[in-house]
């Protein structure tokens, strides 16, 4: 966490006094940074529920349910089975069976195979991306909807009380 003030200094006379104001806010957002993507690497296998407000990288395999409130990026040699809720998908690997349920963008890459029904807002398909199953768009609430028993809820942002300061003089701090 972080607080964001403003200081300033005030000269009188002999004496300065250093007056901060109260936080605008404490952020409890970041920056996002390679450390925060969600990784199933070549080799794993993850069987479950998996629900992050950060991005997922998948390589290896995953069967199951996913939300992320990120991007997917399903890489070319990862195999997915189950249910994928997210806000965009780059799918390049293999997904046999399940639903993939995208609130903004589905990109299928070349050569990826997927038999799965998909709900889209938006669709790109490249040349020698497969698919077979049933295709719908829907909307954002559509999304929410489908997705809310899944979703992660944001942090609400908490203003916080700054004490006062004491007056600061040449000498020494009071």
């Amino acid at each position: 966490m972080m607080f964001r003030q403003k200081s300033s200094k005030i000269a009188s006379n002999e004496e300065s006094y250093t007056l901060i104001s109260k936080p605008l806010f404490i952020e409890t957002e970041k920056t996002m940074s390679i450390n925060d993507v969600n990784r199933i690497a070549f080799g794993a296998t993850f069987k479950g529920t998996l629900s992050t407000a950060n991005d997922v990288r998948i390589d290896g395999n995953f069967d199951g349910i996913l939300y992320s409130s990120g991007r997917v990026v399903v890489g070319e040699n990862a195999t997915v089975k189950g249910s994928v809720y997210c806000n965009n998908i780059d799918f390049s690997g293999k997904m046999n069976g399940g639903s993939i349920f995208v609130r903004d963008t589905l990109s299928l890459k070349a050569g990826c195979f997927v038999e799965s029904d998909l709900s889209f807002s938006k669709l790109q398909v490249e040349i020698d991306a497969k698919f077979t199953g049933k295709c719908q768009m829907m909307d954002a609430k559509e999304f929410d909807k489908i997705s809310s028993q899944y979703a992660i809820h944001p942090v609400e942002k908490v203003d916080v009380e700054v004490p006062p300061v004491k007056p600061v003089t040449e000498d020494k701090v009071v």
